[in-house]
């Protein structure tokens, strides 16, 4: 097993290379290896590395990583707030079956819009009830708050 997950990593499979850069990015040692293989996979389209690629820049504390993680989720995630679930949900059982999650990364992380002035969205019970359609900003503080919560 541990030899077709290796052989899958040196043919640059990118559900493998997201494996990979889940493992080493909630893991306190490997966190800059980590967005290395998300970002690797992020760049091969793979939703879910997407995702959690795009999040994990969104939460930067730096300005310009938190709006290259906006580009990135804005571009590949069209403002359908169920296709959103549908991802964050494939992306919590992939962790659940693969570790316990360290929380570390996401400790001090602003889980609010930016721009102070936006109220954003409010939850429901199974997605997002848009009160500002032009703030896709507001759309993925929520999101973020989801997924560290």
């Amino acid at each position: 097993m541990i030899y077709l997950y290796h052989s899958c990593l040196v043919n640059k499979n990118p559900n493998a290379i997201f494996r990979r850069g889940l493992l080493f990015y909630f893991d306190e040692k490997y966190t800059q290896d980590g967005l290395h293989y998300l970002k690797q996979a992020s760049n091969c389209q793979l939703v879910e590395a997407v995702y959690v690629y795009g999040l994990v820049m969104f939460a930067s504390h730096d300005v310009n990583e938190k709006e290259i993680g906006l580009k990135i989720l804005n571009q590949t995630f069209p403002p359908i707030p169920d296709d959103v679930v549908a991802v964050r949900t494939k992306v919590y059982d992939l962790i659940h079956q693969t570790w316990r999650m360290n929380s570390h990364p996401f400790a001090d992380v602003e889980t609010r819009c930016p721009i102070s002035s936006h109220n954003g969205y409010l939850p429901k019970r199974n997605g997002f009830e848009l009160k500002k359609l032009e703030c896709m900003s507001c759309f993925w503080a929520y999101e973020l708050k989801l997924f560290v919560n």
